[in-house]
């Protein structure tokens, strides 16, 4: 396996991940912004939507969709799909850019290009949770509960696969600060 990831020590090019950097985080601030302004149209506020994402209930699914503007809501569902591809673009090439600081090889490395792997398996969840999403607003009283579980199951995994890419990149900054530290002391001592 690491030997198929270490083909992105070398391509896409910086100048490519660069770019889809900054797309993916104009991305994320304009796509934000959007979903934002359709969730309160709809009147399903933050909290209501994150704790709709991993409830494992349909009656939940149901009083929250009883009290919605449908309208509006799967319009910000729809535009959650432009908020995955940003953070695909930036998670993807801020790990292969941050992966490429690192010596060949190394565990930092390997574990940033497991991170921007992750990064994609996270937002294929992402995309189906909001496939089922859609799915129950079909029929937002008589979807199907099995929707609701499967609408959970992917949007926990995505949540645990953002908490341990995050602990990941969070472990190897500190790691890589200290490192510099230790040497910079080093560097005192000898001189």
């Amino acid at each position: 396996m690491f030997r198929a990831l270490q083909k992105w020590h070398k391509t896409p090019s910086d100048g490519i991940l660069k770019k889809m950097a900054k797309g993916g985080i104009f991305g994320l601030f304009f796509s934000l912004i959007l979903m934002s302004i359709f969730f309160f149209l709809a009147g399903t506020y933050p909290h209501l939507v994150l704790f709709s994402q991993i409830c494992f209930s349909k009656q939940f699914l149901v009083n929250l969709y009883e009290n919605a503007n449908l309208f509006y809501y799967r319009i910000g569902q729809i535009v959650d799909y432009g908020f995955m591809v940003s953070v695909a673009f930036s998670l993807f090439a801020g790990c292969i850019l941050k992966a490429r600081e690192f010596s060949e090889n190394s565990k930092s490395q390997q574990l940033l290009f497991i991170c921007a792997l992750l990064g994609l398996i996270l937002i294929g969840c992402d995309a189906f949770e909001n496939v089922f999403i859609l799915l129950t607003l079909q029929d937002p009283i008589n979807f199907p509960s099995i929707l609701a579980i499967l609408q959970s199951s992917f949007s926990l995994i995505k949540w645990i696969l953002l908490v341990l890419i995050n602990l990941i990149i969070l472990e190897i900054s500190i790691s890589t600060k200290r490192k510099k530290n230790k040497d910079k002391d080093c560097e005192n001592n000898l001189t």
